[in-house]
């Protein structure tokens, strides 16, 4: 990614002078590229680290710490992440850096909470915010507010939930935050669908300036799935469509779901563009093949079209998943692409799906691979080639009998 604050970030770097400030802006550097390079972010922790250690610079090396816990979260490797943020905090505690420590507490809360370790989560936050607000560091005050915000909402207790929130809204709108402010009017969202106030919680989807859809978080074959459109000409709809389109006006969907009981939904921004059925066979969080084929065609669901491509953005992105997820056997993982170009997640399937037969028209038998992963058997390298460019297209056939 090339920003115009990382080149800042950059120019700093080199224009410094000493060893100590080259350290701070190089902690400086990665923390901006932790946000789309988590790999790079982690090996400059570490040199933030060895250097900060190599000339006795004790706030370089319990920053390198926290960052590089930081780091051991998002890729889920929970255990050294602690064992590491203990060193931080040992440093911090050593120079007696309220500010650092701050931080540290709220890494640890983030790794707990993923943990579902809710109780300690919510207990490192708040001793987080306890220190940002003594020493008025507004920024780490809105994150404190924001992780608490999160926890509560985990917890069931969305009115705490919201008043955290709302208060974070405020300090990450005065500095100017894109990032986590849109993070945050994400968690306003889901807020306000528990609290059944759906008109406010389309608002933080940015609805009506942008599409955006719903399903049930239990489906499959697209059951539930519609998609929001205020510029929906429902005319148009009526006799130019057939009848099993997907968009739907929301005053229509209100009156349908208003009076009646309905399964818990999930309501997400719409990804406008390709999307991707990856099929993957995984061992204990470990990928051993990620076969994407993108949907050229669909039926109630289901794919009756596609090829299969060697995109390795998404190859690595679902790898990601899997490890995050510690996910085992056959996995069926969709992605789409957003407005902004990157693919993300849309659903994701423990179990085969209904088109990984196809792939044996790309060399792979899919759920004989998760066997042979199940019964530790080894897997020879050519089983795991695919031809890419493969494309396959299912059709009706005929049969007729007396």
């Amino acid at each position: 990614m090339d920003t115009i604050k990382l080149h800042q970030l950059e120019d700093a770097y080199e224009r410094a002078i000493d060893e100590k400030e080259k350290i701070s802006a190089l902690i400086e550097l990665a923390l901006e590229t932790r946000s789309f390079d988590l790999p790079k972010a982690t090996l400059m922790a570490e040199e933030v680290i060895q250097r900060a250690i190599k000339i006795n610079f004790t706030l370089g090396e319990g920053r390198g710490y926290n960052l590089l816990g930081f780091c051991l979260w998002l890729h889920g490797d929970y255990d050294e992440g602690l064992a590491v943020l203990n060193k931080a905090e040992k440093v911090a505690l050593k120079i007696q850096d309220q500010s650092l420590l701050a931080r540290i507490f709220i890494n640890y809360g983030n790794i707990y909470r993923d943990l579902a370790q809710l109780s300690t989560a919510l207990k490192y936050y708040e001793n987080a915010l306890v220190i940002t607000e003594k020493l008025e560091d507004h920024l780490s005050q809105s994150v404190c507010l924001f992780s608490l915000a999160n926890i509560h909402y985990d917890l069931y207790d969305y009115e705490s939930a919201l008043d955290y929130a709302l208060k974070s809204l405020a300090i990450f709108k005065s500095f100017n935050d894109s990032v986590r402010l849109l993070q945050l009017n994400n968690t306003l969202g889901n807020i306000y669908f528990k609290m059944d106030d759906y008109e406010e919680a389309l608002t933080y989807l940015d609805y009506p300036n942008q599409k955006i859809c719903f399903k049930p978080c239990v489906s499959n074959g697209s059951r539930g799935f519609r998609i929001i459109d205020p510029a929906i000409d429902e005319m148009h709809l009526l006799f130019k469509e057939k009848p099993n389109n997907t968009y739907m006006p929301l005053e229509k969907a209100k009156s349908i779901l208003e009076n009646q009981h309905f399964p818990t939904l999930l309501v997400s921004e719409y990804l406008p563009g390709p999307e991707f059925s990856v099929d993957c066979v995984a061992k204990n969080g470990k990928s051993i093949v990620v076969v994407p084929r993108v949907r050229l065609s669909m039926k109630e669901g289901i794919s009756v079209e596609g090829e299969f491509i060697q995109h390795k953005e998404i190859i690595k992105y679902c790898k990601d998943i899997i490890k995050l997820l510690h996910l085992h056997g056959n996995i069926g993982i969709q992605v789409k692409q957003a407005e902004d170009g990157k693919y993300k997640i849309s659903e994701i399937n423990p179990r085969v799906q209904g088109t990984i037969s196809a792939g044996l028209g790309a060399g792979v038998n899919l759920p004989l691979l998760a066997i042979y992963s199940e019964l530790n058997r080894p897997i020879d390298e050519h089983d795991l080639q695919v031809i890419w460019g493969t494309k396959f297209k299912r059709f009706w056939d005929e049969v007729f009998y007396n």
